[in-house]
């Protein structure tokens, strides 16, 4: 049997790597967007969750790289044939191998899911080698540290550093230059931004570099392969110093703004074609519900200066509010969100609003929201006993009633002056 397959079997991740892939799609499942899918999406999601697994993988290699100390052949290995740098060589290949197919299970699991909920796009290949390349440089700096300390406290070292660079990344002020090298933090776009190629590209390079620079070291420790082993690190040196450089020459950093976002959009239209919307294909798999939401909507605003028969996906930011009612002519949506048609709803109608909103705003405006969204929208909210018949009333107006209601109503709510006398008696 070659070593390679020796150490593979032998290798304490064969155990591991199964409860990892495992926790690992778990953590992929609690971040992916409930109802929709993207393929920026999954890449921001393998990163997140690389980012977790990262200190995990490098503490289970440094204790798997302590395994002949550990069992007492650290004396046998210093007089071997076969140099030690070898050995730790093959030790991180067996141990690449099983971060490599655990990789693979959240991949395949992300895209999956991904197909089968709708349109994704095509994927991120950059972003999704970026997020490979890491959990791989986090394997290999466990082989490589318990290689060179050979004492337990490797297995907390090789966990600190990945846990560092995450944190840093998550929880590190601004956007610098040091922080954009860090492969856990950055995103690969969304709704309104496309990712950064040449940006991503950089860290490739960065990360590929940090790994090769890290393998040819244990290689350049030994006398018999100094030679390769050197040249590897002075391609690592140039591919980190090429990544480095590209990373620092981009201005937008991981995003940039996406020039005609109105030549993405798809047409969802209702049965009798007198309410279209315009959103990204990401939304395709929530369209009967955005329909039935917003025809609903559409039919109570008939007699309001909100009137409207067509509404367009452009931005995520809102406009500044004037002294007059706006029109709504943007609906808003957002795919975290666990109930991306009402939560477009209560977004969208932000515009409708004057700038009197923003000095004061009653509650009872917030239930008249509430009550646009649809059944379900106050879920969560603390009603107090009278707010909550005001909004049952409402909800038993029918359309004619409701559309009547709303036209005599429609100047104090866009004001956000509305007080329960303006709510309807509870038959």
């Amino acid at each position: 049997m070659s070593p390679y397959l020796l150490h593979l079997r032998r290798s304490v991740l064969i155990f591991v790597a199964p409860a990892l892939a495992v926790a690992g799609t778990m953590v992929a499942w609690s971040a992916v967007y409930p109802s929709v899918s993207s393929s920026a999406n999954i890449a921001n999601v393998v990163v997140s969750t690389g980012g977790v697994l990262a200190p995990i993988l490098a503490g289970f290699a440094a204790w798997d790289g302590l395994r002949e100390t550990r069992h007492g052949g650290g004396p046998i290995l210093e007089v071997a044939v076969q140099p030690t740098s070898r050995v730790v060589l093959v030790q991180t290949a067996a141990g690449l191998t099983h971060t490599v197919a655990i990789y693979i299970v959240i991949i395949a699991f992300l895209h999956v899911r991904a197909y089968l909920l709708g349109p994704v796009g095509a994927p991120l290949w950059v972003n999704l080698a970026i997020s490979l390349l890491s959990l791989c440089v986090a394997t290999a700096l466990g082989y490589l540290i318990a290689g060179l300390m050979k004492h337990w406290f490797a297995v907390v070292a090789a966990s600190l550093i990945p846990a560092l660079l995450f944190g840093h990344a998550l929880f590190g002020q601004g956007g610098g230059f040091a922080q954009s090298l860090i492969p856990f933090g950055d995103r690969a776009g969304g709704d309104f931004l496309d990712p950064n190629v040449p940006f991503f590209w950089g860290q490739l390079l960065v990360v590929g570099g940090v790994l090769l620079l890290a393998l040819g070291g244990v290689a350049a420790s030994s006398r018999r392969d100094r030679s390769w082993g050197v040249a590897v690190m002075v391609c690592a040196v140039a591919a980190g110093a090429s990544g480095i450089w590209t990373v620092g020459s981009q201005h937008h950093r991981w995003g940039v703004p996406v020039d005609e976002p109105q030549d993405r959009l798809i047409q969802l239209q209702s049965e009798d074609h007198g309410l279209t919307l315009w959103v990204l294909p990401t939304y395709l798999p929530v369209r009967a519900e955005l329909l039935e939401r917003w025809e609903r909507v559409q039919r109570i605003l008939a007699d309001t200066p909100a009137a409207f028969t067509e509404l367009r996906q452009l931005s995520d930011s809102h406009p500044q509010p004037s002294k007059d009612a706006g029109s709504l002519t943007l609906i808003y949506l957002n795919p975290s969100s666990g109930a991306i048609a009402e939560n477009s709803v209560l977004e969208s109608l932000v515009d409708v609003h004057t700038a009197s909103c923003e000095a004061s705003r009653t509650f009872e405006t917030a239930l008249v929201e509430l009550w646009l969204a649809g059944d379900g929208a106050e879920t969560g909210a603390q009603l107090m006993p009278e707010h909550a018949a005001a909004l049952g009333a409402l909800r038993e107006l029918d359309d004619d009633e409701a559309q009547a209601w709303m036209s005599t109503r429609f100047e104090k709510f866009a004001d956000c002056g509305l007080v329960l006398a303006d709510f309807p008696a509870r038959g």
